[in-house]
Order: structure tokens, then C-alpha cells, then sequence
């Protein structure tokens, strides 16, 4: 397993990144509770949660919607949950009860609102985690109302703006207007104050977290710079928002938010060092052109070197 990998290299001492780990949320709870004996509170790699499927996705119409989709395969195509939501809701009151964080794959409508709904009555039941924060990934498109529920809830919302800007034309030929004006609200977040995280979703989008940066900045793919005038612009963020989701917002994300994400006393020196501004002053926002040439000059973990140019 994946996981013994990672326990080999921090015995080596040659792991040099922090890892969280989310293995498969499941009813028979026993290997997740093994695993977080096993590595407890390690601060190189621990257990942040778990993670389950609820949907596939929109281009194979199998993300699950409350309408059908624009172009229905048949009569009724809302595509379909990937696994049947009472089961869903089993695991994760039985997996809050006992402290573990779940994240959700949601990138339908329905799939995000019965996720929230689910989420909602856990917090009733088991009160807040001691540790992490129930999460949901990639939120493809929101239904009118969820976004601010989420918000509500302190559900952290963890997605990849990279998505947004793969293939814009099949967001508008499967989903279609008014249900485009909702997917990927970076900027809705932000005015919301809702708690979300970005990352690459790697390997199905590459690793650059300069990228990551840019798109959500200029809603414009960094490779192609398509569309030409960026896809749903009101939806961009400044790039210093761009950063605290990556940062911050992901230390939120794996329950770690006391330990990282912000250089600060107390917390952990994690460092990243570039070679030039990405962010400006809220005045003078640096061309994001400038995200991308950005290099690495120098990352330090712990206070420590482990890369340097």
C-alpha cells in the first residue's frame, strides 16, 4: 500500500515534504484506525482523513444533477450517484463519531447538496471534529443556495482551477446557462468567507502549483492562455487570495491550520523562496504574467534546506 512508501522513506529520514493521508472512507472503519495509531500525531505523515466518491463527471454525464443535462443522452439523464447515498450517510456519521475527518468527491449539483445535507446532520449528531474539517472535492457547479450553506457549515471546499479552463465549451454544451454563471465561484468564496483550499488534482491536471496560481487569477489555462479574455472572469480572484488558498486554505483543509499555512511564531517553517513578487499590494497587483516565470529559489521544511537552486 501507498502508505508504505511513505513510512519507509520518513525511516530513511529522506522524506522531506509533509504528507496527509485520506484513505478510502469506508463502513468497516479498521485500517483507517490502524493507520492513525500507527502514525499518531507524526509530523511529517499522519492521517488527515478519509476520502469517498460520490459521482463521476460531467463530460461522461455521470456527474450526479438535480436537472438533466442540456444535452440528455436519454429522457431523465442527471447522471447518477457513484455510490448509493444512504451508505454515504453511514459513513460518515460512523466515521465523525470517531474523530475522522471525511472528504467527498462532488461534482454534480445534487452530489454537492446531498454531501452538504449529509454533513449537516453529522454536525448535529457528533458536534465539531477535534481534529480536520469535513471537506468536499472538485464542486464542479452549485445549485442555487448551497454555496452559502456551505459556507455555513465550514465545509472546506478543495478544487483545482486548473479544471475551470480545460475544456470551457463542454461546461456550456453538457451544463449550459444559468448553471455555468455557478461553477468554480472562486470569487464567491471570497465574498462568502467560505473556507476553501486549492490544489493541481494531479495526475489529471500537471503539478505547477504556478499554474494553480494563474488560472484562478485570470480564469485563462497557463499553457494554452485560452479563453483569450478568460472564462467567467467575475469569478477571478487576486493573487493574493490564489495563494492563501494554497497555503492556508490547505493546511485548513488537512486539519493542520495551528501547525501551517502562515508564517508565523509558533507554527512550523515551512518556506517556500522565489525568486521575484508574485502577489503585489492590493493596489499594485503584479502582472500574472509574472506567476508563471516565477522560479524556486529555495523551499526549507522544518527550518531546514531541502532544496535550493
Amino acid at each position: 500500500m501507498r502508505d508504505r512508501y511513505y513510512e519507509r522513506l520518513l525511516d530513511e529520514g529522506s522524506l522531506t515534504v509533509r504528507m496527509s493521508l485520506f484513505p478510502t472512507a469506508l463502513e468497516d472503519l479498521s485500517r483507517a484506525r490502524e493507520l492513525r495509531g500507527r502514525l499518531g500525531s507524526n509530523p511529517y505523515l499522519r492521517v488527515g482523513g478519509l476520502k469517498q466518491f460520490f459521482d463521476g463527471v460531467s463530460s461522461t454525464h455521470t456527474a450526479w444533477l438535480i436537472d438533466e443535462y442540456a444535452n440528455p443522452y436519454f429522457p431523465g439523464d442527471c447522471g447518477r450517484p457513484s455510490i448509493d447515498p444512504e451508505l454515504m450517510r453511514r459513513i460518515v456519521l460512523a466515521a465523525n463519531a470517531e474523530g475522522f475527518a471525511v472528504r467527498i468527491h462532488t461534482i454534480g449539483d445534487r452530489a454537492i447538496r446531498t454531501a452538504l445535507d449529509i454533513f449537516e446532520e453529522s454536525a448535529r449528531v457528533n458536534g465539531t471534529l477535534a481534529y480536520g474539517h469535513n471537506g468536499l472535492e472538485h464542486l464542479e457547479g452549485f445549485a442555487p443556495g448551497d454555496m452559502e450553506r456551505l459556507a455555513s457549515l465550514d465545509v472546506v471546499a478543495n478544487v483545482q482551477p486548473p479544471h475551470a479552463t480545460q475544456d470551457p465549451d463542454q461546461y456550456e454544451r453538457d451544463l449550459a446557462e444559468p448553471r455555468v454563471q455557478l461553477m468554480w465561484p472562486f470569487a464567491s468564496y471570497v465574498r462568502l468567507g467560505a473556507r476553501f483550499s486549492f490544489g493541481t488534482d494531479s495526475p489529471v491536471v500537471g503539478i505547477d502549483s504556478r499554474n494553480v496560481i494563474y488560472d484562478a487569477v485570470t480564469r485563462r489555462d497557463a499553457v494554452t492562455k485560452l479563453p483569450p479574455d478568460g472564462w467567467h472572469t467575475g469569478e477571478c480572484i487576486s493573487a493574493a487570495d490564489a495563494v492563501r488558498a494554497y497555503t492556508l486554505g490547505s493546511a485548513y483543509a488537512c486539519g493542520r491550520e495551528d501547525e501551517l499555512g502562515t508564517l508565523e511564531p509558533g507554527k512550523l517553517a515551512d518556506i517556500c523562496v522565489l525568486s521575484h513578487d508574485i502577489v503585489g499590494t492590493p493596489g499594485a497587483p503584479v502582472d500574472p504574467e509574472e506567476i508563471l516565470s516565477a522560479e524556486v529559489l529555495m523551499t526549507i521544511v522544518g527550518g531546514k534546506i531541502v532544496y535550493e537552486a
